[in-house]
């Protein structure tokens, strides 16, 4: 299992997810499935509850809180509003 790639991947999936949110119902409800979504995986993993107990399990939720905490939570090097893209493959 390659970690980098099993994370970018997850970010990966949930931007998609978020971006449905975004484009079918509102930017608003986006967010909110943004932060519910996000509290869930963060209890899960530090739980180690399903399907967090799980190593490969528990390493996509930690890709996807990741994304989603970007999401919420811009840095100022992300003045856009947007999250960062998730990083493709490997490679730094």
């Amino acid at each position: 299992m390659d970690i980098r790639q099993e994370l970018a991947r997850s970010q990966e999936l949930e931007a998609e997810r978020v971006r449905f949110l975004e484009r079918t119902r509102s930017p608003g409800e986006a967010q909110a499935f943004a932060r519910r979504t996000r509290g869930i995986y963060r209890r899960a993993v530090l739980n180690r509850s399903a399907p967090a107990a799980e190593p490969v399990y528990r390493l996509r939720l930690i890709g996807s809180y990741c994304y989603l905490r970007h999401y919420l939570n811009p840095g100022p090097e992300n003045g856009s509003g947007s999250p960062p893209p998730a990083r493709r493959g490997g490679h730094d």
